[in-house]
């Protein structure tokens, strides 16, 4: 996990370009962010890489889901967990 939450911070501090193909936006909320990353592992199929959801604004970062394959999740239920947990999140 440090090594995705280096890799985030240097792609949205320009000095590091994520791949377009492992990198998606998926809305914006509030002034907030949501992306996806798509980790590549050694050995795995694209579709079983583990998945990181985030948010991002100007100057904070807040993770907000984090799926391996071996939990057979749903990629539709990870994304829509994960907008919930901002929307909590910017209620607070």
């Amino acid at each position: 996990m440090k090594h995705a939450y280096r890799l985030i911070g240097e792609h949205h501090a320009g000095r590091l370009k994520i791949a377009p193909g492992k990198y998606h936006k998926l809305t914006e909320l509030d002034g907030w962010q949501l992306f996806k990353l798509e980790v590549t592992v050694s050995g795995l199929r694209p579709a079983q890489c583990p998945r990181f959801i985030h948010a991002v604004n100007s100057t904070e970062f807040v993770a907000l889901a984090v799926a391996v394959h071996a939990d057979n999740y749903d990629d539709s239920a990870l994304q829509r967990s994960a907008r919930e947990r901002l929307v909590a999140f910017l209620d607070s």
